[in-house]
């Protein structure tokens, strides 16, 4: 399953590359990273690839307007729909499944002892604490 999740992250990477450089359409680049996003989550780190590549639509670098008239937004409004539509039903179903829309870690989960099955005070000072130290260190 992990192995056909990055094939699809891949493949759904590669068309919003394609929807980028040979035929440029914001929000079909924005729909097929928002694809990649739900196989593999770190894929939406290769957005600012997108945002560069489609300045030349959204940023004019004429100097003979004020900086407020370069941008054009409706590309990036585009791009941000395209993905905005998978970061949206990726927040419904997190709030379904884990009842917070984003998740952090596993430590919100592991200190909810009635939904963790951990016994009360398995984890007194928290997952993450400096004192855990001692009880695997050897002597």
């Amino acid at each position: 399953m992990w192995y056909f999740a990055h094939t699809l992250a891949v493949l759904f990477l590669f068309g919003a590359i394609y929807f980028t450089l040979v035929r440029p359409n914001p929000f079909l680049a924005g729909f097929f990273l928002g694809c990649a996003y739900l196989t593999r989550l770190p894929t939406i780190f290769t957005m600012p690839f997108f945002l560069v590549m489609f300045s030349d639509l959204w940023l004019k670098w004429s100097t003979d307007v004020p900086i407020w008239k370069r941008f054009d937004l409706r590309p990036l409004a585009l791009f941000g729909l395209g993905l905005g539509i998978f970061i949206c039903i990726a927040a419904v179903y997190n709030y379904l499944r884990f009842e917070t829309v984003m998740p952090g870690t596993a430590y919100d989960r592991w200190l909810d002892h009635h939904l963790s099955g951990l016994q009360p005070g398995a984890v007194p000072h928290g997952l993450f604490d400096h004192s855990y130290i001692s009880r695997s260190r050897t002597l």
